[in-house]
């Protein structure tokens, strides 16, 4: 446990602390950090909640808890009140960026950016922070995930309502990512020039569905399909108590390509398909979904349903952060708090897919770093219960007979439990060695 908090605290180690520099602050910013992070591994959602976890995990021992306070380089545990006022005064995009830098040099990848074939930019709401009486609407944040790892690359927390799009736009221009030769898919909101733009400025490819935000880019594809009469690709998978069809058509003609591109503001076209998805379920009607797609890397329609899968895949890392996690039942909604808990939620994710064993699923790895903490806590007790001297024991003499009378009092004999004055007879041994004479009742006291 103390392990992970150091190696967690790093991260966050050259931060500068948005508090008021006073004699006052009593919390290391580091340390509080670190606190919040390693308990949103264990599903607290809330600064409530992770105070909750770590006077858990210290408990009734006052060792146990000094050394957990050590790690975290805190003198006491700071209250909920001060875990949320240091999460929504802190600078997020400041947050994310110690959290990528850290993780970089754990993976010891230096400076220099890691390639990947394909990132999907994609927005998730904190349902939580919504306040529907209050008129307050839920806190958005855009993420980079890495298609083939799911592993979240970079998060970005939205300024306002209907900012998705620039924010995207703010995250692709982030240096630590490296675009180079990388497919990147967005949902269909972004599809417009200066964002497919920046994607080619940067070396990478773009991905997006065209959806009915531009009906009339849909309309010529769908026109263009029919007319060049492309065959269909059908791909059958059975599974999960289901089956799934999925039918692509593609046309990679570059004047077709050209033409819708220079209408629609689509510089660097060179593919345009259509995917039509079809479930099948015991006792259920079948459901039938359809969309169109434009690329730019000329693929087949094997090549462009396997992107597009990569793109879905990042709604299981969704039901991860909702299901596992509880990001849906954060209710923080001050400040940057929900952007700030979200980006160490993330984080938290990455150590645990690191920890967790294969195929393991994720909550046996929570369920498993939580018993493997109690034993090594529970055994770290009994060592330091074992090194502790005991204390030395007196030498009581033994009686020969009974006692003296007047020594122990009539309720003492009546109910059994004496409880023998031992300095008093030591006393009365000594006046009697020097006096020289015989007890009084006649008897005598072992030696």
């Amino acid at each position: 446990m103390k392990g992970l908090i150091k190696k967690t605290k790093q991260h966050f180690e050259g931060m500068k602390d948005p508090r008021t520099q006073c004699p006052a602050l009593r919390h290391s910013y580091a340390g509080m950090l670190a606190m919040v992070a390693v308990a949103m591994m264990f599903a607290a959602n809330g600064p409530t909640a992770v105070v909750r976890f770590w006077t858990d995990i210290a408990g009734h021992r006052p060792r146990r808890r000094h050394g957990l306070l050590r790690a975290l380089g805190l003198a006491k545990l700071p209250s909920h009140d001060a875990l949320g006022r240091v999460m929504a005064t802190t600078d997020p995009d400041a947050l994310d960026q110690a959290v990528q830098a850290g993780r970089r040099l754990m993976d010891r990848r230096g400076t220099t950016a890691a390639r990947h074939r394909h990132i999907a930019v994609d927005g998730k709401a904190c349902r939580g922070s919504a306040s529907p009486v209050n008129g307050v609407e839920a806190a958005l944040v855009v993420n980079a995930i890495d298609g083939d790892t799911k592993r979240v690359l970079a998060t970005m927390a939205t300024p306002g309502p209907g900012q998705e799009v620039p924010t995207a736009r703010k995250l692709l221009r982030r240096q630590d990512i490296c675009l180079d030769g990388a497919m990147v898919s967005f949902d269909a909101a972004p599809c417009c020039r200066e964002t497919l733009g920046l994607v080619r400025r940067r070396g990478g490819e773009w991905l997006v569905p065209v959806k009915g935000n531009t009906p009339t880019l849909r309309d010529e594809i769908m026109f263009s399909l029919d007319a060049a009469a492309a065959k269909p690709v059908t791909v059958c998978e059975k599974g999960h108590g289901r089956l799934d069809t999925r039918t692509v058509r593609v046309v990679t003609d570059p004047d077709t390509c050209e033409w819708l591109g220079r209408n629609h503001g689509c510089d660097g076209l060179r593919t345009i398909g259509h995917i039509v998805y079809i479930t099948e379920e015991r006792g259920k009607k079948p459901t039938r979904e359809e969309c169109a797609f434009i690329c730019s890397r000329r693929m087949g329609a094997r090549d462009l349903l396997a992107e597009a899968r990569r793109h879905w895949g990042v709604e299981v890392a969704h039901n991860r952060l909702d299901v596992s996690l509880g990001e849906d039942a954060c209710r923080v909604r001050t400040g940057w708090g929900p952007a700030n808990f979200a980006i160490l939620r993330r984080f938290a994710l990455d150590w645990l897919d690191t920890l967790r064993g294969k195929d393991e699923p994720l909550p046996a790895a929570v369920s498993r770093l939580l018993c493997s903490f109690a034993v090594v806590a529970a055994m770290e007790d009994a060592a330091m219960a074992a090194m502790e001297p005991s204390p030395p024991r007196e030498h009581r003499p033994t009686w020969r007979g009974a006692p003296p009378r007047g020594l122990i009092s009539k309720a003492s004999a009546r109910t059994g439990h004496t409880q023998w004055p031992w300095p008093a007879l030591r006393a009365q041994r000594q006046r009697t060695d020097n006096a020289g004479a015989a007890p009084r009742d006649g008897r005598h006291i072992g030696k």
